[in-house]
């Protein structure tokens, strides 16, 4: 979940950059490869494992209810962006 956050904050923040300067932006896609991620930001269950998700999460999930951001999978395989983050 930590991820997605670190992933929403800085096209949230061009989001409100180009809404401030007349450009509408409707909604932010943001694809994941985490199954677990997903579910805990569709469904606002709180089990005792999830007891230590921390605000970030809130965040997300309250972002992905007011319609500026989507959580879509994708296939580990298919994520272009972790051959520059985790080694070969």
């Amino acid at each position: 979940m930590a991820g997605a956050t670190d992933a929403a904050n800085e096209p949230l923040y061009l989001r409100k950059v180009l809404k401030d300067t007349g450009f509408g932006v409707q909604c932010i896609t943001i694809h994941c490869d985490n199954e677990g991620s997903l579910n805990l930001t569709k469904n606002a269950l709180t089990v005792s494992r999830t007891k230590h998700v921390n605000i970030a999460h809130h965040f997300v999930r309250n972002r992905v209810s007011w319609g500026e951001l989507t959580l879509e999978y994708i296939n580990t395989i298919d994520q272009l962006v972790d051959f520059q983050t985790k080694p070969l």
